[in-house]
């Protein structure tokens, strides 16, 4: 996935990724801990993967590299992660979170415009299908305009939450209801 960072110029995607990063990295730490405490090393690999993932999105590197080392020493179902990079984890963490906390600010939704005709809502599906079916995190650009096509409030709520193979699931639920144009 492309990093994105300041100078894209697409700050309303770089607002949704930060708050999706806050919502569900607040306690990664302490599940990633709870799940070595536990031995439940396959999850804590999981957590410490997803979270390098989206700190390259993000363009946090530092946060990226002690990610990374966690999740190597979680690989093979072993625990070999030292005091030491957990400490440092925490730390990254900490220092991200408390940076983008206060950058939190919910988006302004178009006021009650009107819903696009058949056409358009099928062009913006269309595209938006594409990038669904990539894992594609510029989708989450498309949600202002989704939110003009009646029905598609659940559609939204995935997308936002970066459920995005169950959101081109029932997109292709819905293309296959008849939403398509004809040939």
């Amino acid at each position: 996935m492309n990093q994105i960072n300041c100078q894209t110029g697409n700050d309303e995607l770089r607002q949704k990724l930060i708050k999706s990063f806050v919502k569900n990295h607040r306690d990664v730490y302490k599940k990633i801990n709870d799940a070595i405490d536990t031995g439940d090393i396959q999850l804590a690999y999981m957590l410490t993967h997803t979270l390098k993932s989206n700190a390259g999105q993000l363009n946090k590197p530092s946060l990226q590299q002690a990610a990374s080392e966690a999740e190597n020493n979680l690989a093979g179902g072993k625990n070999l992660v030292t005091a030491r990079q957990m400490e440092h984890l925490k730390k990254e963490i900490d220092f991200v979170l408390a940076e983008f906390i206060p950058l939190i600010r919910e988006p302004a939704r178009p006021v009650q415009a009107a819903p696009l005709s058949d056409d358009e809502a099928l062009e913006v599906l269309e595209k938006l299908s594409a990038l669904l079916e990539e894992g594609n995190s510029e989708c989450l650009s498309f949600t202002d305009k989704l939110s003009m096509i009646p029905g598609c409030e659940e559609l939204i709520q995935m997308i936002e939450d970066f459920d995005f193979q169950p959101a081109f699931e029932a997109l292709q639920v819905m293309f296959n209801s008849g939403l398509r144009k004809e040939g």
